[in-house]
């Protein structure tokens, strides 16, 4: 289970981190199929990433992910005080 991107917070992580990110990015790609991005994005959320973020640069579409996909306007990190804008993640 590896994330596209992930962020985390502290001391870098291991080759293959035990400990969850802070965020956790998947890039829809066109032969993904979205039984198997949420079935990977569910683990993501039990293994206790706080932040999950699902893109579609196809369709220009944001998502958070708790318990399900929920489409959002942007993307925020309270943590950090963070916001990312569709400008910044999908170039327009």
């Amino acid at each position: 289970m590896v994330p596209d991107v992930a962020v985390f917070l502290g001391a870098e992580p291991l080759e293959v981190p035990d400990t969850p990110p802070l965020v956790a990015i998947e890039i829809l790609s066109a032969d993904d199929r979205m039984p198997d991005v949420l079935e990977k994005l569910g683990e993501y959320h039990a293994w206790g990433v706080t932040h999950i973020w699902l893109v579609c640069p196809k369709n220009r579409w944001m998502y958070v992910y708790d318990r399900g996909p929920r489409e959002v306007q942007s993307f925020e990190v309270p943590e950090l005080d963070f916001e990312l804008q569709p400008a910044d993640v999908l170039g327009m």
